[in-house]
């Protein structure tokens, strides 16, 4: 099954608001497989020079759009989340993009 392939740990940062001042803050972790996006996939995104990756995750993984998720060891800016949940490998697609330092 899919699941087999979820061997990476990821931990997710979602943008929250204090004081009028927004930062990321961690919401959680959850175990996936990243692999590079697709060409046509990648240049649907409005930045098409990125890099562009899928993670295949759990369908209860609580991860949104606009999150960032880290690998350990590169940060990745999510910019899609498509829930795949017919047939026996139930699970989450994130489209992400890496973020590069500046």
């Amino acid at each position: 099954m899919i699941e087999n392939f979820y061997t990476t740990s990821f931990t997710v940062s979602r943008l929250s608001y204090a004081g009028g001042k927004g930062t990321y803050a961690s919401v959680g972790t959850f175990y996936g497989h990243m692999q590079q996006a697709q060409t046509l996939t990648a240049e649907q995104l409005p930045n098409r020079f990125a890099e562009v990756h899928s993670v295949w995750c759990d369908e209860s993984t609580d991860v949104k759009a606009g999150d960032r998720i880290n690998d350990g060891t590169n940060d990745y800016k999510v910019q899609g989340v498509q829930l795949n949940n017919v047939g026996l490998n139930r699970h989450k697609e994130l489209l992400v993009n890496k973020e590069h330092a500046e």
